[in-house]
């Protein structure tokens, strides 16, 4: 006899009925709208209604947190500025450059004059420039011996010449002040540069707590059909960082008294946004290893390494750094002048971000006339008075200005807006995503529970038809085998 018993739902088995504990997340849930759209008692007309009214809110939801998760997305900054004001303050490295890089007399010396004449007075901006300096170039042998560094090194302006008087704190200089850089620009010469430790420090404001210069620019020693101008160039910059001499030096004219009032600036970028924090600076290995990164320097390694890559040579510096662009790269040579030069004029897309820490010093400038009719000086600048100039550096204020940057919306402040937007729109809050969760928990479990019943029924039926499958076999069994013995009787 077979007993048919009623099948019952899974969810009675457990504690729920089909729906309901969607049923009570309806009935309880504190998110706007939500109890309405499901209340049996209203009719279909209000029912669709708040149905409406719902996904409206929640598109308009849906738009303005896509909004504020974009614009968290790109990252935007601003900028607070801060002042402090420090002393002892660090004085910094101030770079002098002659605007005539070689003497005559040192080209002279090197059997190099007249090919030099004759170079200066191409304009490298012709479009036939590298032919004719090169036909130039192949008429003097000498070109290919001589490199431009040791010839810019022993044919440039020696420091004792250039620098005919230096006082820092009103004391006169030692011979370790100055440091003898090879620039692009030529040979310079930097006070108070890298080699220089500690770094000199002044303790007030003012041209007698600063470095005072009377440099001699020898105009007799000018080449070139091209140098129209006769003077220095001044560049104030950080003793860690080479010197940007050719693109915003301070021109100092013969004959004339310059003074530099300065206030140093850290620029910081906190963001980290379109900045780098460190770059290699191995080859800028002619200044020694305590550079830091800064664009300037990134931009002069992009043009030495567009030079060796043109030119096959390794323009700057007698010793070429360990750098995989100097692989199997000789020193140039002046026979390598005109590709230098045309290398140089040349617009490269060079990838230099800037820093982000960096120090620059915002400077005021006044000039006046050197020397005055009555001045009557302890060493002979009257005789240098076509060629003399007066430098003054020193610190107007020892109150170092700070910008720093830095994100302006944080991820807080996302999730402020957000909230006060689910807020707004759907009046959800903590509690309602709380009372969500428990509802996905809920259900989960539910179904989870529903499928072990299932699972286990299904075992334990399983296991209570395999005897009766065997009885059943067995007794099939035994007929077939008691059949015979009851015909042979």
């Amino acid at each position: 006899m077979k007993v048919h018993l009623k099948r019952q739902s899974c969810s009675k088995q457990v504690f729920h009925s089909n729906g309901a504990i969607f049923r009570e997340y309806v009935d309880t849930t504190t998110t706007n709208g939500v109890n309405k759209i499901f209340r049996k008692e209203y009719s279909i007309v209000r029912r669709l209604f708040w149905l409406a009214a719902f996904v409206t809110a929640a598109a308009l939801c849906l738009v303005n947190c896509t909004e504020r998760i974009k614009f968290y997305i790109s990252s935007p900054t601003s900028t607070a500025s801060s002042s402090v004001k420090v002393k002892p303050a660090y004085f910094p490295a101030v770079t002098v450059c002659n605007l005539n890089r070689i003497t005559m007399s040192g080209l002279a010396h090197e059997g190099l004059l007249e090919s030099a004449m004759k170079i200066s007075s191409i304009g490298n901006q012709e479009p036939d420039y590298l032919s004719r300096c090169e036909a130039v170039i192949s008429d003097h042998p000498r070109a290919q011996q001589v490199l431009i560094h040791d010839l810019l090194q022993n044919a440039a302006q020696s420091l004792d010449d250039f620098i005919q008087g230096c006082k820092f704190l009103g004391q006169s200089c030692q011979d370790g002040d100055f440091v003898h850089t090879v620039y692009s620009y030529g040979m310079c010469y930097t006070f108070n540069g890298h080699s220089r430790v500690p770094s000199l420090q002044t303790n007030g404001t003012g041209s007698h707590h600063g470095l005072y210069l009377t440099v001699n620019i020898n105009q007799n020693e000018y080449i070139g059909s091209d140098l129209t101008d006769a003077g220095v160039k001044i560049f104030v910059h950080p003793a860690s960082e080479p010197a940007r001499v050719l693109d915003q030096g301070i021109a100092v004219a013969p004959g004339t008294a310059l003074y530099v009032g300065m206030q140093q600036q850290i620029i910081v970028n906190e963001a980290g946004v379109d900045c780098t924090e460190n770059r290699d600076s191995s080859h800028f290995n002619f200044l020694g290893n305590t550079l830091n990164y800064s664009v300037h320097g990134c931009l002069q390694d992009c043009v030495l390494t567009e030079i060796a890559k043109t030119c096959k040579c390794y323009y700057i510096g007698s010793e070429i750094p360990s750098n995989p662009a100097y692989v199997d790269i000789r020193n140039c040579t002046f026979a390598d002048i005109c590709c230098i030069e045309k290398v140089s004029v040349t617009s490269l897309d060079c990838d230099c971000p800037t820093a982000c820490e960096s120090t620059k010093y915002d400077l005021t400038t006044s000039y006046s006339r050197f020397p005055a009719d009555i001045y009557t000086p302890e060493n002979s600048v009257s005789s240098l008075e076509p060629d003399a100039l007066e430098v003054s550096v020193y610190f107007h204020t020892l109150v170092v200005s700070k910008e720093t940057t830095s994100f302006s919306y944080s991820f807080i402040g996302l999730l402020s807006d957000i909230g006060g937007l689910l807020g707004l729109y759907l009046g959800i809050g903590i509690f309602a995503l709380m009372e969500f969760v428990i509802w996905i928990v809920d259900e989960a479990l539910d179904r989870l529970c529903c499928f072990l019943i299932t699972f286990r029924k299904k075992k334990k039926k399983s296991e209570e038809d395999q005897p009766l499958e065997m009885e059943y076999k067995d007794d099939i069994e035994m007929e077939e085998t008691t059949v015979p013995e009851e015909i042979s009787t």
